[in-house]
């Protein structure tokens, strides 16, 4: 208790308490209260004044959760624990979702991770529930029970900048980050046309979010672009493979995955 006390009020600075001692002595004369007595009543009000002004536990990452996996406050303390016991500890996010084929429920844990220029490096870590492998597990439902976990995996996020905002996402081999920062730009500014008349695919395309790209990628082989959009309220991510033209990305088609 002590320990943890002493942590905190190193942090608080000199400044806080040479400020409480300013607001606090007058009164505390006024009570004819020797400084054997007034000195340590000012540490406890810095410290109780600091302590009360730290953000509630829990609060300082991103949720992303399916409706039917929302983790329980007790399932998050766990899930960071496993993390942090594998060596995730600077928490960014906690997200869950189905993987698909299978429909196997899930969940990610991911770190803020380093940047170097314009490279992120960060590690996550997946995990499930021990029950969602077993014969009378119920697809679609979240497991409930003791959560195992994988080992952490390193990956790495490149920053491409589209006028005032940066956006991170995974770059594939054969696509540098300029050559992306021009793809992302034709769809975030609507510079985007069809190949074919319009469908389903562009019917559907024109609710996907295009604030939120994911990744992007080069196949020389067919000789298309792809960039991936993902929704956080719906957890579907849309591919759309194309190639630029001037300076307009013409979509060939349209993949959507569902989580």
């Amino acid at each position: 208790m002590w320990a943890s006390s002493s942590l905190c009020f190193a942090r608080t600075g000199v400044a806080n308490t040479t400020r409480m001692a300013r607001l606090c002595l007058p009164s505390l004369q006024r009570w004819n209260m020797s400084p054997r007595t007034t000195l340590p009543l000012i540490l406890c009000l810095t410290l109780l004044f600091h302590c009360r002004s730290l953000p509630p536990a829990g609060r300082d990452f991103e949720r992303s959760y399916v409706s039917v996996l929302r983790l329980s406050p007790a399932e998050e303390r766990e899930a960071i624990g496993l993390a942090s016991t594998a060596g995730v500890t600077a928490i960014k996010s906690i997200e869950t979702f189905f993987v698909q084929p299978g429909g196997i429920p899930a969940i990610q844990v991911t770190e803020v991770g380093t940047v170097t220029g314009r490279v992120v490096k960060y590690r996550s870590i997946a995990m499930g529930w021990e029950r969602a492998g077993t014969a009378d597990y119920v697809e679609g439902t979240k497991p409930g029970g003791k959560i195992i976990a994988q080992s952490p995996k390193v990956s790495e996020e490149t920053i491409l900048a589209s006028g005032e905002k940066e956006y991170r996402v995974t770059l594939k081999e054969g696509l540098s980050a300029e050559e992306a920062e021009e793809i992302l730009g034709c769809f975030l500014n609507g510079r985007i046309r069809y190949a074919k008349r319009e469908t389903p695919e562009e019917t559907y395309g024109r609710v996907v979010d295009f604030t939120d790209p994911s990744s992007l990628g080069f196949n020389p082989a067919r000789k298309l672009h792809s960039i991936t959009f993902r929704s956080e309220v719906s957890h579907r991510w849309s591919t759309y493979y194309g190639s630029l033209e001037g300076n307009v990305f013409v979509i060939q088609k349209v993949v959507t995955f569902q989580a």
